[in-house]
């Protein structure tokens, strides 16, 4: 027991510690016993049901691994958007001014359009 310990019980402290978290025993052993005792109060009828619900959290788990894949894409977007609307951001104080330019010069135009046809 001691060797077994020895051997791997040293191989990831944090781990070992997590698992005999409630048990008396800290080492390789007592985690053992600590998980034997636990799967003994799982009653062979509740598999079906754990496999499923584990089932159901793999699956949410991989949604969030492919939505994670596309934020940065995402992120991307936005960033070229707030550079384009930086760039036209000192035109869009003019544009009230250009629109009523461009209203006179089509009323002007119609005028001229008149003048050439008569």
């Amino acid at each position: 027991s001691s060797g077994i310990n020895a051997e791997y019980g040293g191989k990831d402290l944090k781990l070992l510690s997590t698992i005999s978290a409630d048990s008396t025993e800290k080492n390789l052993m007592g985690a053992v016993n600590n998980i034997q005792t636990k799967l003994s109060l799982i009653e062979p009828s509740d598999y079906t049901h754990i496999d499923t619900r584990l089932q159901a959290v793999l699956h949410k788990m991989d949604l969030l691994k492919s939505k994670a894949k596309d934020i940065p894409e995402t992120n991307n977007k936005v960033a070229e958007v707030f550079d384009s609307v930086r760039k036209i951001e000192p035109v869009i104080s003019t544009l009230p001014n250009i629109v009523d330019r461009l209203t006179a010069l089509k009323v002007l135009h119609e005028q001229a359009a008149q003048f050439a046809s008569n």
